[in-house]
Order: structure tokens, then C-alpha cells, then sequence
């Protein structure tokens, strides 16, 4: 009865040894399986973190670049603008002394049509010159729009607008080569006296506007699918991302 015992107690060792060495075994496969799907998980986000990285460094670079032309144009800028205020003071000097100039030359030229009347023993004359508004400034036009409505005698881009030709196509926003504006401006009152009055001066003016490059928005590439989970429980992080297709300019 003992040997049968222990022949029995050997045989459920034997049994559990066995589960035992299954279970093991199994539990083996199962971390090996998700040791090698860690890994590649670990390598997919290793992956996109080089992504990320070279486009970070991109974008950083393309950053540092901006920053330069900003800074470069900004201080072109301040320069263009000193120099405005430079010439605008100028200018109104100088458009002051015209002034001055303008109205003792018609003084001056009062008086001797006032003496010659007088040694004509005829009545006095009045000098009155043209006399003309404030310029008013019109909309950029497209170049060859602009020279066809200039043949049409049309300098208003709003008056030559119609059901086949919108405002838009008529006017010029920005690009090389620029467009045309016009300035205009009317007759406030004639000259009174066309032999000595002064004749009006031009009513229209022509030149070139919005010359400069039109600005490019940036665009964005569509987002890549999602990276795999950081962690397989207790909450971990997913990652996508994008990149740039445009950088923006001016």
C-alpha cells in the first residue's frame, strides 16, 4: 500500500510538473510575442520621431530663414520710411516756396495789367487763374484692361464694370510689372480771363501701383495615421503628424 501511494504521489508530481512546463512554456511564447511587437512599435515610433525631428528642424530652419528676411525687410522698411518723412518735409517746403512764388507772380502780373489799364484810361482787369479740386485717387487696374478703357476715355474702374466684366477682373492686386492707377481730379472754376489767367493744369495722372509679389499662405500635407500606443495598459500616448507642402512668403 505504501509503494502504491508514493507510486501515485510521484505520478501527480510528474502531472503537475508537466502543466507546470506548459504553462511556462506558453508564457514564454506570449512574452516573446510581445517583446517583438513592442519592439516594433518602439521602432515605428522611433521612426516618426525622426520624422518629427527632421521636420522640426526644418521648419526651424525655414524659421530662421524667415526671421532673417523679416528683420532684413523691417529695417529696409524703417529706411524707405525716414526717407519718406526726409522728402515729404522737403516737399512741403518746397511746394510752400511754388506758392509763394505763384501768388507774387500773379501780384506782380496784377499790377502791370493794373498800370497798362491805367495808361489806357480802360477799366481795371481781374486776374483770375483755373483753379482745380484735390487729386482722387482710383483703383489699381489690370495693365491691358486699364490701356483698352484708356482708349474708351475711362479712367473709373467702377464705371466700366458690367455683367461680363466683374470688378475683379478689372483691378490689380500685386505681381510683377505692376498695374495702372489714375489720379483724377475737376475743374473748381475756369479761367475768368484766358488772355492773362492761368490755363488749368492736367486733370489726370497715370502710374504704376501694386508692383510687389503677392503673399503665399501656407499649406499643410494631409495627417499621417496615428503611431501605436506608448504603453499596452494604464494610459499612454498617441502621435501623428504633418508637414509642410508651402512655406509662406511675403
Amino acid at each position: 500500500r505504501f509503494r502504491d501511494k508514493l507510486e501515485m504521489i510521484v505520478a501527480e508530481l510528474l502531472s503537475e510538473k508537466q502543466h507546470a512546463e506548459w504553462l511556462l512554456s506558453t508564457t514564454r511564447s506570449e512574452c516573446t510575442k510581445q517583446i517583438a511587437e513592442l519592439d516594433t512599435q518602439i521602432q515605428t515610433m522611433d521612426e516618426k520621431g525622426n520624422d518629427g525631428a527632421r521636420i522640426e528642424a526644418s521648419a526651424s530652419a525655414q524659421k530662421s530663414d524667415s526671421q532673417g528676411v523679416i528683420s532684413s525687410i523691417e529695417r529696409e522698411g524703417r529706411k524707405l520710411l525716414s526717407t519718406f518723412k526726409r522728402q515729404a518735409t522737403d516737399c512741403r517746403v518746397e511746394l510752400k516756396n511754388l506758392r509763394n512764388t505763384v501768388c507774387g507772380s500773379k501780384k506782380l502780373k496784377q499790377e502791370v495789367i493794373t498800370i497798362e489799364a491805367k495808361q489806357r484810361k480802360g477799366a481795371r482787369l481781374e486776374i483770375n487763374d483755373c483753379s482745380v479740386g484735390s487729386w482722387r485717387p482710383q483703383e489699381c487696374m489690370n495693365t491691358k484692361v486699364a490701356q483698352q478703357l484708356e482708349g474708351q476715355g475711362i479712367y473709373n474702374p467702377q464705371k466700366a464694370v458690367s455683367a461680363r466684366r466683374p470688378l475683379k477682373s478689372i483691378l490689380h492686386k500685386c505681381g510683377p510689372g505692376g498695374g495702372i492707377q489714375w489720379f483724377l481730379r475737376g475743374k473748381v472754376s475756369p479761367p475768368q480771363t484766358p488772355e492773362y489767367g492761368a490755363s488749368c493744369p492736367p486733370l489726370r495722372l497715370k502710374t504704376v501701383c501694386n508692383d510687389f509679389e503677392c503673399p503665399v499662405d501656407c499649406k499643410l500635407s494631409d495627417w499621417e495615421g496615428w503611431s501605436a500606443c506608448s504603453k499596452s495598459c494604464d494610459g499612454g500616448m498617441k502621435r501623428r503628424i504633418r508637414g509642410v507642402t508651402v512655406y509662406p512668403q511675403w
